[in-house]
């Protein structure tokens, strides 16, 4: 599709390039140049931290999203590291994929490693197995700084306060679950929910 926008510019394309599996041959040439460049400005880096979420996709598989955090020359940069499946939501699994996005740009992250910002869920946070913790015993700083994610700490406090003045808190809010996971699961009642915006115009 991009080729085709550009041949109206003037720009020879050429034929050989424009399949679906040279563009993804492209796309890793270009993420593997923009990794090596990234490894590089961090060589002189002294300290780095992580910022990892996890996600569930379409299919309901688990996977965890790792940023790496560092200052190179006055400038914060945030870089995505990567997006990983993992098959179990546990402390075990995420300390590793954490730690393998950050060896993905600098061999020497557990001399660096300063701080990780996670959710404040118990199995990211716990003070004995959390993945924050298994990452601490892994490269030895047992000071390694913990960061509860502030739009976390938002949507907790949020919630507090709703509970506090709302008595139906929690049968409103499993009922808007509820209709959720009904639409989610089944592809038959999405299609019909879409059909019926599409004839009241909302699509």
């Amino acid at each position: 599709m991009l080729c085709d926008l550009d041949e109206p510019k003037g720009l020879d394309i050429g034929t050989q390039y424009r399949t679906d599996k040279k563009a993804a041959d492209f796309a890793s040439f270009i993420a593997k140049a923009k990794v090596a460049k990234i490894a590089e400005d961090m060589k002189d880096v002294r300290f780095i931290s992580a910022i990892s979420d996890g996600s569930t996709d379409l299919s309901y598989q688990e996977a965890e999203i790792v940023f790496i955090r560092h200052c190179h020359k006055g400038d914060i940069k945030i870089n995505l590291s990567l997006v990983k499946n993992i098959p179990k939501a546990d402390a075990d699994s995420i300390s590793k994929v954490i730690m393998s996005g950050m060896k993905k740009f600098d061999d020497d992250y557990a001399k660096k490693i300063v701080a990780c910002g996670t959710d404040g869920a118990s199995v990211m946070l716990g003070s004995k197995t959390g993945a924050v913790q298994r990452i601490r015993e892994a490269v030895g700083r047992p000071w390694l700084i913990a960061v509860h994610c502030s739009g976390h700490k938002f949507e907790l406090a949020f919630k507090d306060t709703i509970k506090k003045k709302i008595n139906s808190y929690d049968k409103i809010s499993l009922l808007l679950l509820n209709i959720y996971y009904y639409f989610r699961n089944s592809c038959l009642n999405r299609t019909a929910l879409k059909d019926s915006f599409k004839i009241l115009n909302q699509l």
